[in-house]
């Protein structure tokens, strides 16, 4: 505080009152420092309860750290995987997508990712199979058969673009070991996955293998 502003402070309380002041705030430092006084000769004469109260802010602060990374404490709700929705696909599909399903619950989530796109792959050939455009995908690698579902409309362009992240996702999951795939990565790819299934078979010819 500068001096203009205790100059201020002391004008607005008056000089007359600034001894009060002071005496107040003694004696409030005083009560302060016997209570301090009073817990140290309390702690001295029950050494237990210094150390309760040691081991009590331990066990706060481990707590703490546990929650802090994800470890305890976690506010994340666990994803469940549907595979209800699968009965009116084609068998392939249904198999595949509950394999990739076995391995999220597993933990296997490198395996989930791989999976993930071989459910994409099985479901656009026969999506176009059963349409008989099989020859229009022949010799096409999996993001141009994304595209080519999005121009015959058996997707849209929104979906298609979140099955190149998909597919993308699913390279990772078998190419590259430096990068770990997490179990929100893959909730969103089953997600977007269950979406595009739906898309690709809405129709009730296509709901079962023939």
């Amino acid at each position: 505080m500068s001096n203009n502003n205790k100059k201020g402070f002391i004008e607005e309380i008056g000089e007359s009152v600034v001894p009060i002041v002071v005496v107040i705030v003694a004696v409030i430092l005083l009560y302060v420092l016997q209570a301090a006084v009073n817990v140290l000769n309390f702690l001295s004469e029950n050494p237990w309860v210094g150390w309760l109260i040691v081991g009590f802010l331990f066990i706060v602060g481990v707590l703490y750290l546990l929650s802090k990374f994800g470890i305890i404490f976690t506010n994340r709700v666990r994803y469940v995987v549907r595979d209800d929705f699968l009965e009116k696909f084609p068998t392939e599909v249904g198999e595949s997508y509950r394999e990739a399903i076995a391995n999220y619950n597993h933990g296997q989530e490198r395996s989930c990712s791989v999976m993930m796109r071989r459910t994409l792959e099985v479901a656009i050939a026969i999506r176009f199979k059963k349409a008989g455009l099989e020859n229009l995908i022949r010799g096409k690698n999996l993001p141009k058969r994304i595209e080519l579902a999005k121009q015959e409309h058996f997707i849209s362009s929104s979906i298609a673009n979140r099955l190149n992240q998909l597919k993308w996702i699913g390279d990772l999951g078998a190419h590259d070991y430096k990068v770990k795939i997490v179990k929100e990565d893959l909730e969103k790819g089953l997600q977007t996955l269950r979406i595009a299934l739906e898309h690709m078979f809405h129709e009730e010819d296509f709901q079962t293998q023939k």
